[in-house]
């Protein structure tokens, strides 16, 4: 989590910003590790690529919020309103592509 913080500071020019991705990227890597131990999973290839993509749409999408955010001009809430439309399309774009490289393995 220390590379992922690393590169996040570098992303987002900021260590509150860098914290919330390596925070969100902490939880969702605990959720899906969790979820694998409660229905006894035994970790293998698929498990394996499951918690990569995971952890990296959870870094796509909070590194691309909170860049959107930072960099743009005026009041929170019109902010907000930009970073959510400014990160929309990337995440779906992101998404797709890592859906599309898991059937492979399937």
């Amino acid at each position: 989590f220390v590379g992922i913080f690393v590169v996040a500071l570098g992303a987002t020019v900021s260590v509150r910003g860098a914290l919330s991705v390596v925070i969100s990227t902490l939880i969702v890597f605990v959720q899906v590790m969790g979820l694998l131990a409660w229905f006894d999973v035994s970790f293998s290839a698929i498990p394996a690529v499951s918690l990569l993509m995971s952890i990296g749409m959870s870094i796509d999408f909070t590194a691309h919020s909170v860049v959107a955010f930072q960099f743009e001009m005026g009041t929170k809430q019109a902010r907000i309103k930009k970073a959510v439309a400014h990160t929309f399309f990337p995440v779906l774009q992101a998404g797709v592509s890592s859906m599309l490289g898991f059937l492979m393995l399937a």
